[in-house]
């Protein structure tokens, strides 16, 4: 069975009590294979997708600064 879904995955950066400029929404269509799943098994599968998509999708790259000290 084929099951396709809405979803909107949203990244939020910093903290929780900060304000929402630091979230963005990205809207999807995502389908993927489940032979006879419940409600609870699409959940579960639909979570997965969404992280596997995430992973495969997302990119970043980093790099260590050194901070410097305010002189008192």
């Amino acid at each position: 069975m084929r099951i396709t879904k809405n979803v909107r995955i949203q990244f939020s950066f910093g903290e929780d009590d900060e304000d929402t400029e630091d979230t963005y929404d990205i809207d999807l269509q995502i389908s993927w294979e489940a032979s006879n799943p419940t409600e609870t098994e699409i959940k579960t599968s639909l979570d997965e997708v969404v992280r596997k998509w995430i992973r495969e999708n997302v990119s970043y790259t980093w790099e260590e600064v050194e901070v410097e000290e305010d002189d008192p």
